[in-house]
Protein backbone atom coordinates (compact mmCIF):
# COMPACT_ATOMS: atom_id res chain seq x y z
CA UNK A 1 0.00 0.00 0.00
CA UNK A 2 0.93 3.62 -0.11
CA UNK A 3 3.27 5.05 2.19
CA UNK A 4 3.50 8.66 3.56
CA UNK A 5 4.88 10.79 6.32
CA UNK A 6 3.50 13.03 8.41
CA UNK A 7 4.16 15.40 11.05
CA UNK A 8 1.91 17.28 13.77
CA UNK A 9 1.96 20.82 13.88
CA UNK A 10 1.04 23.47 16.61
CA UNK A 11 -0.38 26.60 15.91
CA UNK A 12 0.92 29.36 17.99
CA UNK A 13 0.65 33.34 17.77
CA UNK A 14 3.79 33.54 16.04
CA UNK A 15 2.82 30.39 13.09
CA UNK A 16 2.91 26.80 13.25
CA UNK A 17 5.16 25.05 15.13
CA UNK A 18 6.77 21.24 14.85
CA UNK A 19 6.03 18.94 18.12
CA UNK A 20 6.17 15.53 16.40
CA UNK A 21 9.04 13.59 14.37
CA UNK A 22 7.89 12.11 11.17
CA UNK A 23 5.52 10.01 11.42
CA UNK A 24 5.08 6.97 8.65
CA UNK A 25 1.77 5.85 7.64
CA UNK A 26 -0.63 4.33 5.45
CA UNK A 27 -3.06 6.73 5.77
CA UNK A 28 -4.77 9.01 8.30
CA UNK A 29 -8.69 8.06 9.35
CA UNK A 30 -9.39 9.75 12.16
CA UNK A 31 -7.96 11.89 15.09
CA UNK A 32 -9.01 12.05 18.55
CA UNK A 33 -7.94 14.19 21.76
CA UNK A 34 -7.40 12.58 24.84
CA UNK A 35 -6.76 13.72 28.65
CA UNK A 36 -4.93 10.72 29.95
CA UNK A 37 -3.96 10.56 33.90
CA UNK A 38 -0.93 11.67 35.27
CA UNK A 39 0.32 12.58 31.42
CA UNK A 40 0.24 15.72 29.22
CA UNK A 41 -2.63 16.55 26.49
CA UNK A 42 -2.45 13.01 24.02
CA UNK A 43 -3.95 11.94 21.04
CA UNK A 44 -4.89 8.87 19.21
CA UNK A 45 -4.27 9.11 15.61
CA UNK A 46 -6.20 6.05 13.43
CA UNK A 47 -4.52 5.20 10.88
CA UNK A 48 -5.47 2.37 8.24
CA UNK A 49 -4.01 -0.43 9.86
CA UNK A 50 -3.33 1.00 13.38
CA UNK A 51 -3.86 3.31 15.93
CA UNK A 52 -1.08 5.53 17.89
CA UNK A 53 -1.54 7.39 21.07
CA UNK A 54 1.04 9.98 20.65
CA UNK A 55 1.14 12.36 24.61
CA UNK A 56 2.85 15.51 24.85
CA UNK A 57 6.29 15.73 26.85
CA UNK A 58 7.46 19.54 27.96
CA UNK A 59 10.60 20.18 29.58
CA UNK A 60 13.41 22.20 30.35
CA UNK A 61 17.10 21.82 30.66
CA UNK A 62 20.18 24.19 30.32
CA UNK A 63 18.12 27.08 29.70
CA UNK A 64 16.21 25.10 26.55
CA UNK A 65 12.12 24.40 26.43
CA UNK A 66 10.91 21.71 24.69
CA UNK A 67 7.67 20.73 24.15
CA UNK A 68 6.62 17.68 21.97
CA UNK A 69 4.53 14.53 21.46
CA UNK A 70 6.24 10.96 21.47
CA UNK A 71 4.36 7.95 21.03
CA UNK A 72 2.85 6.38 23.98
CA UNK A 73 1.03 2.92 23.02
CA UNK A 74 -0.02 1.37 19.77
CA UNK A 75 -2.99 -0.42 18.76
CA UNK A 76 -2.82 -3.28 15.49
CA UNK A 77 -5.37 -3.95 13.48
CA UNK A 78 -7.86 -1.06 13.83
CA UNK A 79 -10.55 0.42 11.83
CA UNK A 80 -11.63 3.78 10.74
CA UNK A 81 -13.57 5.44 13.62
CA UNK A 82 -12.85 5.75 17.68
CA UNK A 83 -14.99 7.52 20.55
CA UNK A 84 -13.69 8.50 24.19
CA UNK A 85 -15.79 8.03 27.05
CA UNK A 86 -15.87 9.43 30.67
CA UNK A 87 -12.63 11.39 30.40
CA UNK A 88 -10.55 8.97 28.76
CA UNK A 89 -11.17 5.83 31.27
CA UNK A 90 -12.24 4.38 28.22
CA UNK A 91 -11.84 4.02 24.97
CA UNK A 92 -13.86 2.03 21.77
CA UNK A 93 -12.43 1.46 18.90
CA UNK A 94 -14.34 0.00 15.73
CA UNK A 95 -12.85 -2.77 14.15
CA UNK A 96 -13.05 -3.12 10.53
CA UNK A 97 -12.43 -6.99 10.52
CA UNK A 98 -11.02 -9.43 8.64
CA UNK A 99 -11.77 -12.82 6.68
CA UNK A 100 -11.38 -13.86 10.40
CA UNK A 101 -12.79 -12.42 12.73
CA UNK A 102 -15.96 -10.24 11.94
CA UNK A 103 -16.22 -6.23 12.45
CA UNK A 104 -16.67 -5.30 15.93
CA UNK A 105 -16.24 -2.50 18.36
CA UNK A 106 -13.20 -2.58 20.91
CA UNK A 107 -13.53 -1.29 23.93
CA UNK A 108 -9.88 -0.25 25.76
CA UNK A 109 -9.69 0.49 29.65
CA UNK A 110 -7.04 2.79 30.49
CA UNK A 111 -5.17 1.14 33.76
CA UNK A 112 -3.17 3.50 35.59
CA UNK A 113 -1.06 1.13 37.17
CA UNK A 114 0.48 0.54 34.14
CA UNK A 115 -0.45 3.67 32.37
CA UNK A 116 -1.50 1.64 29.13
CA UNK A 117 -4.64 0.83 27.56
CA UNK A 118 -5.87 -2.66 27.96
CA UNK A 119 -8.78 -4.31 26.26
CA UNK A 120 -11.58 -5.16 27.93
CA UNK A 121 -14.63 -6.26 25.77
CA UNK A 122 -15.52 -6.61 22.28
CA UNK A 123 -19.26 -5.76 21.28
CA UNK A 124 -20.29 -7.47 17.84
CA UNK A 125 -22.24 -5.40 15.60
CA UNK A 126 -22.65 -5.90 11.91
CA UNK A 127 -20.71 -3.70 9.69
CA UNK A 128 -19.83 -0.82 12.61
CA UNK A 129 -19.41 2.62 10.57
CA UNK A 130 -19.11 5.24 13.48
CA UNK A 131 -19.40 5.57 17.33
CA UNK A 132 -20.08 8.52 19.61
CA UNK A 133 -20.45 8.15 23.52
CA UNK A 134 -21.39 10.70 25.72
CA UNK A 135 -22.07 10.78 29.88
CA UNK A 136 -25.39 11.51 30.91
CA UNK A 137 -26.41 11.58 34.48
CA UNK A 138 -23.19 10.03 35.67
CA UNK A 139 -23.64 7.13 33.38
CA UNK A 140 -22.01 6.21 30.38
CA UNK A 141 -23.65 5.69 26.73
CA UNK A 142 -22.62 4.88 23.30
CA UNK A 143 -24.39 4.55 20.21
CA UNK A 144 -23.06 2.90 17.30
CA UNK A 145 -23.88 3.11 13.66
CA UNK A 146 -24.37 0.13 11.55
CA UNK A 147 -24.44 -0.66 7.86
CA UNK A 148 -26.96 -2.87 5.87
CA UNK A 149 -25.93 -6.13 4.51
CA UNK A 150 -26.49 -5.86 0.69
CA UNK A 151 -30.49 -6.28 -0.68
CA UNK A 152 -31.09 -6.01 3.48
CA UNK A 153 -34.74 -4.88 4.42
CA UNK A 154 -33.11 -1.91 6.26
CA UNK A 155 -30.61 0.71 5.43
CA UNK A 156 -29.00 0.57 8.77
CA UNK A 157 -29.28 0.77 12.58
CA UNK A 158 -28.15 2.56 15.22
CA UNK A 159 -27.68 0.70 18.73
CA UNK A 160 -27.33 2.27 21.89
CA UNK A 161 -25.51 1.17 25.18
CA UNK A 162 -24.99 1.84 28.48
Amino acid sequence: GNRYEGTLFKVTPSGLKEITTTILHGGTQSVTSLDLPMLNKCMLLLFINHGTIFCEDIGSRNGLNWEVFQEMQTFNSLGSATSVVNNVTHLFIINAGTLKEPANVNVWKYDEVISNFVPEQTIYVSQPTSISTILYQNCNFGAIASGSATNARDSGMITIIK
